[in-house]
């Protein structure tokens, strides 16, 4: 990359983490062969990755208020899971 822009390595990469991820990993991509089907499987992982982060999340939390309140959802676990997606 930093041959191809013709700057120095630590001005290619940044100071930012997440330039790595969403600048130089991008346009590596795109100096590849069929960029297009690699870019579209990388962004693929990331939604993925976000999507799980996402469920572990929201387990906890519905998995903490069926525990505290276990009488009352522990029947409705279902209904209590859907509330919560839709909130």
């Amino acid at each position: 990359m930093s041959e191809l822009t013709n700057k120095p390595v630590s001005e290619v990469v940044g100071d930012s983490e997440s330039s790595l991820i969403f600048v130089v990993y991008p346009q590596a991509l795109a100096t590849m062969d069929y960029s297009n089907v690699w870019s579209m499987i990388f962004f693929l992982m990331l939604i993925t990755l976000g999507i799980d982060s996402t469920f572990s999340g929201i387990e906890a939390l519905i998995t903490g208020f069926c525990d505290e309140y276990p009488r009352i959802l522990a029947r409705k676990r279902e209904i209590f899971v859907g509330v919560v997606i839709l909130v």
